[in-house]
C-alpha cells in the first residue's frame, strides 16, 4: 500500500501522514507503558489464578485510560498552540482513534495467556480491511483524511473484536485497584517504558 499511497496522495500529503502517524505512535508508546512486557510476564505467571489476572487486566486498563486521557490533552494542547499541527488538527484527532484501539486491544493478555491465535485473527482482520480500504477510499491526495479514518477504524475494532472474545472466554471480574497498587505496577513497568521510548527517540 506504501507505493500506491505514496502515488495518489502525492508528497505533500503522504509526508504529512507519515509525520501524524509517528507524533501518534508515541501516544500509542506512552499509553502502553512497558505494559505489552511486564503484563505478559504477571499473566503467564498467574495464568491459572483467575482473581489474580482480573485485578493484574483491571489496574493495566486503568492505568492505560487515565494515560489516553493524559495524551489526549496533549494532543489538544499541540493543536491549539502549534502552528503546524493546528493546520491540520481534525487529522490528528481523527487518527487519535488508533490510540484508543491500541489501549483496549489486550495483546499482553492473549500473551501471556498463549493464546496467540486470537491475535493472529484479529489483526489479519485489521490490516486485511485496512488494505482493501485503502484501495477503495483513496483515490486523490484530498483523500488523505480518508486514510486517517481507515487506520483508526481498523484499530478499533480489532481492540472491540479482541476485548469481546476476551470478556466471553475468560470470565474476568472487574477488581477496583488501590492507589498502592497502581503505583505498584507503573514502578514495575517503567524501565521497560524508558527502554522503549528511549529507543523510539533515538531513532
Amino acid at each position: 500500500t506504501l507505493p500506491y499511497l505514496a502515488r495518489t496522495l502525492g508528497v505533500d500529503k503522504f509526508g504529512l501522514i507519515q509525520f501524524a502517524q509517528s507524533v501518534i505512535q508515541y501516544f500509542v508508546i506512552i499509553t502502553d507503558y512497558g505494559f505489552e512486557l511486564y503484563a505478559t510476564r504477571e499473566i503467564a505467571q498467574n495464568r491459572e489464578n483467575v482473581k489474580k489476572i482480573s485485578e493484574i487486566v483491571s489496574v493495566i486498563y486503568v492505568i492505560k485510560i487515565a494515560l489516553l486521557l493524559l495524551c489526549f490533552l496533549v494532543l489538544i494542547v499541540l493543536v491549539l498552540l502549534v502552528d503546524s499541527f493546528t493546520s491540520y488538527w481534525y487529522l490528528y484527532i481523527v487518527l487519535f482513534g488508533f490510540v484508543i484501539g491500541q489501549v483496549f486491544f489486550p495483546v499482553w493478555l492473549f500473551q501471556g495467556l498463549e493464546e496467540m491465535k486470537f491475535i493472529l485473527f484479529t489483526n489479519f482482520l485489521s490490516k486485511f480491511l485496512l488494505t482493501i480500504s485503502i484501495f477503495v477510499f483513496i483515490k486523490e491526495s484530498s483523500d488523505f483524511i480518508n486514510y486517517a479514518y481507515i487506520y483508526s477504524i481498523s484499530s478499533l475494532l480489532a481492540s472491540f473484536v479482541a476485548v469481546a472474545v476476551f470478556i466471553k472466554r475468560y470470565r474476568l471480574k472487574f477488581v477496583t485497584p488501590s492507589f498502592v497498587m497502581i503505583k505498584k505496577y507503573l514502578k514495575a513497568s517503567t524501565h521497560f517504558f524508558l527502554s522503549r521510548i528511549s529507543v523510539s527517540i533515538y531513532t
